[in-house]
């Protein structure tokens, strides 16, 4: 099969030789351009090699980048898990800076037990206990703050056979909460120091829990 660019140019070739002639080409006319028909070919088929070489190129290029990228994606991958950690520990820190923005409020309007920050750390330290320690501080006193945040509370109607408190820091992200059955006082805490105790804390203690802690 001739190649295009061939073709053209012996086309080309064969109407310039046969133009210059006042009468009909002569065999030698028409050996010469066939002559030149054959290098135009061969001018094309040259022609062709760079661009073969071209295209091979690409494709290789085009198959190193994809391993290359294959290779790379566990990198990439491993930097997306560090940006959302860093993102959730960002998120987290503004949730219990938020707590700062609630003193004043009822426990039951901020639904403070069941939602962020709080929600997870207290199911954590209080396991079975987490529905007692609600049903035991459920009528209290809105969220104040002494140095930390802190609620008190009691069962309704039952403040001596079931009462709690529980302590915040926000800035350590940690908490304390106490269950107080039938004068016996059980702590729950997260890891570390003990927080501070607000002075309406040790007054709820003193009135409640005169059998000491469990």
């Amino acid at each position: 099969m001739h190649h295009p660019l061939a073709l053209s140019l012996s086309g080309m070739l064969v109407a310039a030789l046969v133009s210059g002639c006042d009468d009909a080409p002569t065999p030698e006319i028409r050996q010469a351009a066939s002559a030149a028909a054959v290098q135009a070919q061969d001018i094309a088929r040259q022609a062709s090699v760079p661009v073969a070489a071209i295209k091979r190129e690409a494709s290789e290029a085009l198959a190193e980048a994809k391993v290359m990228a294959s290779e790379a994606r566990p990198e990439v991958e491993k930097k997306l898990a560090q940006w959302k950690s860093s993102a959730q520990i960002v998120k987290n820190a503004g949730q219990w800076a938020l707590l700062e923005t609630r003193v004043g409020k009822y426990p039951a309007d901020l639904r403070l037990y069941d939602s962020p920050p709080l929600a997870e750390p207290l199911h954590a330290v209080l396991g079975a206990d987490f529905n007692r320690f609600k049903t035991c501080i459920a009528t209290s006193g809105p969220l104040s703050k002494e140095t930390v945040l802190y609620v008190t509370g009691n069962k309704p109607h039952a403040a001596g056979d079931c009462s709690a408190y529980l302590i915040v820091d926000p800035a350590s992200q940690r908490l304390e909460t106490g269950i107080i059955t039938n004068g016996q006082l059980k702590i729950y805490r997260t890891p570390g120091e003990p927080l501070h105790q607000p002075q309406e804390v040790r007054i709820h203690l003193q009135n409640l829990a005169p059998g000491g802690q469990g």
